[in-house]
């Protein structure tokens, strides 16, 4: 599969005082904002630069 564009668009937020915040919400928070996006954005872009042809967009909510 070739991949052209890259849009790094996944993401959530948590609410409240952090003392209250759960621990597990938190790691699945940055599991999926850092690791997600750091891991496609390794898959990917060897091949973009490769064919010297793509983009990647980190959106940040």
């Amino acid at each position: 599969m070739t991949v052209q564009f890259l849009v790094n668009n996944a993401g959530f937020g948590l609410y409240g005082a952090f003392i209250e915040t759960s621990w597990a919400e938190e790691a699945d928070m940055i599991d999926l904002n850092i690791k997600t996006l750091t891991y496609l954005t390794k898959l990917f872009l060897p091949g973009m630069v490769e064919r010297n042809q793509g983009r990647i967009l980190n959106i940040d909510q």
